[in-house]
């Protein structure tokens, strides 16, 4: 298992429960700052568990006066949510520790689930 592909799947659900009400957030001052914004909070990721394959995308889009964040997640192809991508990210998780239980840790912490690397460095490779 990929462990970019777990941090990634991790950023974009960090990213979807922080923006769920950006419905009430006040856009940027500037453009630049809105295209900034945008491309902050816009993500796209593919990846394959358990057989299926999935896909999680966010998008965020600022007006000079309102702010849309949307999201996107599929499963074969079909339509899910938010929900069946984080049970995916925890059996991902679980797969990964039967592999190597060294280097990826799985932590519950007030409903988030965070990853611990202790033997390995974001890329991927071994620490020295």
């Amino acid at each position: 298992m990929d462990t970019n592909k777990i941090a990634e799947l991790q950023e974009i659900i960090d990213i979807a429960e922080k923006c769920k009400n950006a419905y009430f957030w006040s856009p940027e001052g500037c453009a630049g700052g809105r295209r900034a914004k945008e491309k902050q909070y816009s993500r796209e990721i593919e990846w394959t568990e358990g057989g299926h394959e999935w896909t999680a995308r966010t998008s965020m889009e600022q007006s000079c006066k309102n702010v849309y964040f949307r999201t996107e997640y599929t499963r074969d192809g079909k339509k899910t949510n938010l929900t069946a991508v984080r049970n995916s990210l925890k059996r991902m998780i679980v797969e990964a520790n039967a592999f190597c239980k060294n280097c990826i840790q799985y932590k519950e912490c007030n409903a988030k689930y965070e990853l611990l690397y202790d033997c390995m460095d974001f890329n991927g490779k071994e620490k020295n």
